[in-house]
């Protein structure tokens, strides 16, 4: 009878240990799939990056050499340099950092403003007054672009950076929205 009791024993021991070795396996092949995936994914997602570096260094002629190569012959390192001569780069990159810096600052201190005002001043009609400004949100953009334009043609500004400008003083909706929501969980005893 103990013979037989230590060979079942035995043999439920092997089984659980082949149960366990087994899932160490499925847990490896379930890793290396996943890993698989990831690095495949990884490649995917860099290779138009590397194909943008490859074109730049390559010829006018070589890039249109069909099959394509993915390793230039003869690297031009030269065409980095020329890209900023050809067209005025550096006048565009200043009038970005102009537009870009002017329009965050006066995003952030308008949106501020009137978030601040909706959210800590009490005055009678505050809450109608905000949901017709948030109203404007659902306005789409193709609605409002030739008013606009008329609008600022006859101001003078076409041509010119303020109509790209100054509609980021007067306060978005949206941001206006997201910083009223925030102040609005600060207790006003903070504030």
């Amino acid at each position: 009878m103990s013979a037989l009791q230590s060979t079942a024993g035995a043999s439920s021991t092997t089984s659980r240990g082949n149960w366990r070795q087994s899932r160490k396996n499925q847990a490896r092949l379930n890793r290396g799939v996943a890993y698989l995936i990831c690095t495949l994914m990884g490649i995917a997602f860099v290779f138009p990056l590397y194909w943008m570096v490859v074109t730049a260094l390559k010829t006018d002629a070589e890039i249109f050499i069909v099959p394509p190569t993915l390793v230039p012959t003869d690297p031009q390192w030269q065409n980095f340099g020329l890209s900023t001569t050809y067209i005025p780069f550096w006048l565009y990159m200043r009038n970005t950092a102009i537009v870009s810096g002017l329009t965050i600052i006066g995003t952030v201190v308008s949106c501020a403003l009137i978030a601040y005002g909706f959210a800590r001043v009490r005055w009678p009609g505050r809450n109608a007054v905000f949901l017709v400004y948030l109203s404007t949100i659902m306005l789409p953009a193709q609605v409002t672009m030739i008013p606009l334009y008329i609008v600022f043609r006859q101001l003078g500004w076409v041509g010119t950076f303020l109509p790209l400008v100054v509609p980021a003083f007067f306060g978005n909706a949206l941001y206006v929205f997201l910083l009223r929501q925030f102040l609005m969980t600060i207790p006003n005893e903070l504030s």
